[in-house]
């Protein structure tokens, strides 16, 4: 009979156990009274025992373990973090040293290196000393438990994937000095409501912010001339974001499945707006094109159910496969005097479309524009085209313009 029982329950317990892993919920933690020991230095004597509560291990004439972590001599007598044993449990909030006064020398802590404190999954918040003016990859990528952490004002970067995946990090204070955030520097950071960039930040690397879903807004500095492939991809939380004039290019899903964002204005300053940009944005009602986009990506705008119009302007010559399909609120698109290639599917499963006005005086070509031949797409018998008296023959004439239900001339 317990075998049985057992045999039920199991799936029921592996599916809590799942949803325990899963589901996050965006809020603050307690805070825990363990407190931290600031710009300590580290005295040891002549038979090498470290003076306080320390302790030290030295492992040859460049490296020593103070701690538990692991302190290698780089350039000029300086320290950098380099590692941590491996044997031993790094638990709860600890300090890293400001320096170490050891063989007659003094050495200051200036850099924590290249993943350095990588899989500390135990360490629940680290103090970094001011002497610190450089933090290496991946420096403490996957510290799942890491919560609380400062950055010394002397940094003036955060390197690729600095802080990717520490999955109970909520807050943090970027340094005023600091100028480039790096690739996946917080990708997966679950519990990040909000990070105010500094504005002296001038590059941000491709998905630095990638599924922080608890993100809520966030205002990029002006400077900044790229929104990299997938940096706010799957920050399903975030509901406003400001691009600055400084923005040329908007990347590959770089807000895809952004479901809780409702507006966006892109910068007059970008060209191409990439594949699948903002698809899945199912939140928003408003995109606002600017004045120099040329080129419309494919599925760019795909499945952005909320979308009631659409505006291509003037600039713009060229809208991709698939640009808007799926945009099932839209009743109305303004097709800009420019346009001259309307690619396949780009306005299909647009089951409300009523009204397209065109200003192209030359007929764009656009076979399957509207059809991706499914039962959602627009029926165009039922919708009207709008054009410019001088074309409304040659859109009368051309497929699928001459789909429409009706065509009439625009009223300038």
């Amino acid at each position: 009979m317990k075998k049985y029982l057992f045999a039920y329950l199991l799936p029921a317990l592996l599916l809590l156990g799942f949803m325990s892993v899963s589901l996050v919920a965006c809020g603050d933690d307690e805070e825990d009274e363990e407190s931290f020991v600031e710009d300590e230095v580290v005295k040891v004597d002549s038979k090498g025992k470290a003076k306080g509560d320390h302790t030290f291990v030295k492992i040859d004439d460049n490296n020593f373990y103070i701690d538990d972590f692991k302190y290698t001599v780089v350039n000029n007598g300086e320290l950098e973090l380099s590692g941590y044993n491996d044997y031993a449990i790094l638990r709860g909030k600890k300090s890293i040293i400001k320096a170490l006064e050891y063989d007659g020398r003094r050495m200051e802590v200036t850099s924590i290196g290249q993943r350095a404190l990588a899989h500390c999954d135990e360490i629940r918040g680290l103090f970094i000393p001011s002497s610190v003016t450089r933090i290496g990859n991946g420096a403490f990528s996957e510290c799942n438990a890491l919560a609380t952490i400062n950055i010394p004002e002397g940094v003036t970067a955060i390197g690729d994937e600095t802080f990717k995946r520490c999955q109970n990090l909520a807050s943090i204070n970027i340094p005023n000095k600091v100028t480039s955030i790096g690739k996946e520097a917080f990708s997966y950071c679950p519990l990040l409501t909000s990070i105010n960039l500094p504005n002296g930040v001038t590059f941000i690397g491709e998905a630095a912010f990638q599924d922080c879903v608890c993100l809520k807004s966030m205002i990029i500095p002006n400077g900044v001339t790229s929104i990299g492939a997938k940096t706010f991809s799957g920050c399903v939380a975030l509901t406003s974001i400001s691009l600055p004039s400084s923005i040329t290019s908007i990347g590959e899903s770089a807000f895809w499945d952004c479901e809780s964002l409702t507006t966006i204005t892109i910068p007059d300053n970008v060209t191409t707006i990439a594949l699948m940009a903002f698809s899945c944005c199912k939140g928003l009602t408003s995109v606002n094109i600017g004045k120099n986009v040329t080129t419309i990506g494919q599925a760019a705008f795909s499945d952005c159910s909320s979308l009631t119009t659409i505006t291509i302007p003037n600039s713009v010559t060229t809208i991709g496969i698939g640009s808007f399909s799926g945009c099932s609120s839209v009743t109305s698109i303004t097709i800009g005097s420019a346009v001259t290639t309307i690619d396949e599917g780009a306005f299909s499963s647009c089951p409300n479309l009523k009204d397209v006005y065109s200003y192209a005086k030359k007929v764009p070509a656009a076979r399957d524009a509207f059809h991706n031949y499914s039962e959602n797409d627009p029926n165009l018998s039922k919708a009207t085209l709008h054009v410019l008296a001088a074309s409304i023959e040659a859109y009368k004439a051309q497929y699928p313009w001459s789909e429409f239900g009706s065509i009439v001339v625009i009223n300038e």
